[in-house]
């Protein structure tokens, strides 16, 4: 006598549960993974987009030259907004839409004064910030 049930092939739906179970017991957490490389790649492409702005910035200041800077802000080719010249001779200027790698910055741009009695010299190297901000940053920061 043949068996009925002896040639039957393929998965029954305690098998088939059972296996999707499984699959995505280990599919969350690599869905988890990959979002989470994805925000942290773009953070990062957005943090190198902001350096590599403050550097041409920074090296367009210095072949401008700082004292041509100080006496004709608008030579930078850009838009200085609340440009301030403090007693000590120190210029502070907003500088708003710089452009790098698709991305748009703004700038606190500061240049100082070398000389002890606030003369003419400016700084050329390592008393000039170019102090980026990302607009919401900590926003993004979120769920890492």
């Amino acid at each position: 006598m043949k068996k009925a049930y002896a040639d039957v092939r393929g998965f029954s739906m305690v098998e088939l549960g059972v296996a999707v179970v499984i699959l995505g017991i280990i599919v969350v957490p690599l869905l988890h993974t990959f979002s989470t490389s994805a925000r942290t790649a773009g953070k990062s492409a957005q943090a190198a987009a902001a350096a590599a702005a403050a550097s041409s910035l920074t090296e367009l200041v210095r072949a401008k030259g700082a004292q041509t800077v100080y006496d004709e802000p608008a030579s930078l080719g850009y838009t200085l907004q609340n440009k301030s010249y403090s007693p000590d001779g120190t210029m502070t200027a907003e500088i708003k839409g710089i452009n790098s790698a698709a991305s748009e910055f703004d700038a606190l741009l500061t240049i100082r004064t070398d000389s002890e009695d606030n003369a003419a010299e400016l700084a050329k190297s390592n008393n000039m910030d170019a102090v980026f901000t990302m607009d919401y940053a900590d926003e993004r920061a979120v769920d890492v």
